[in-house]
């Protein structure tokens, strides 16, 4: 368990590889911080991984004040020893 005890950031992280990655972070006993527009998705995610591992924030990545509130309540809740981008922006 390399992982163990390490905090995790995660965008896009309420569906899709975003949250496959968070599951799979946190069965190697990270703590996770999802982020993700998709306050219903990311709010059952969180819940289902339960509190002590894993926090939801809802974010929009393409805003840069969105972003440094992530950070802000990431590091209220765990260490940020990786940061994984999977939030897409399109134009």
């Amino acid at each position: 368990m390399r992982m163990q005890d390490k905090g995790v950031v995660i965008t896009g992280g309420a569906s899709g590889i975003g949250a496959a990655t968070a599951e799979r972070m946190v069965a190697e006993g990270v703590r996770v911080v999802l982020a993700d527009m998709n306050a219903e998705l990311g709010e059952a995610l969180a819940s289902r991984l339960g509190a002590e591992q894993a926090k939801f924030v809802q974010i929009d990545v393409s805003e840069p004040e969105s972003v440094r509130m992530l950070f802000d309540t990431a590091e209220s809740f765990t260490t940020i020893d990786v940061a994984f981008n999977s939030a897409g922006v399109g134009h």
